[in-house]
């Protein structure tokens, strides 16, 4: 079972668009990251946004909303960023 809330935080990501969280990414510059773990009674979600957003959503509804103001999640969210970043300019050259 998926909560509502989960879904609408997962499916409003996967649909936004850069312009609308206040991002002016150029051409494929990666302005966020969600990765995702499969567990037997649920799913986790990671976030990172390169505005600085860090979040973590469970799909039973639960979740850590705002975790970027904190150093460890705002250091490994941007982290996480310019990994996605190589594996697009590696992309690039295949």
């Amino acid at each position: 079972m998926v909560a509502e809330v989960y879904a609408g935080l997962r499916n409003g990501l996967l649909t936004a668009k850069a312009e609308t969280t206040g991002l002016k990414p150029a051409a494929n510059e990666v302005w966020g990251v969600m990765m995702e773990i499969g567990y037997s009674k649920a799913i986790a979600s990671l976030v990172a946004v390169a505005d600085g957003t860090v979040s973590l959503y469970f799909s039973n509804g639960g979740g850590i909303i705002g975790l970027g103001p904190h150093p460890g999640p705002q250091c490994v969210g941007k982290e996480l960023i310019v990994l996605a970043q190589q594996f697009v300019a590696r992309q690039a050259h295949y």
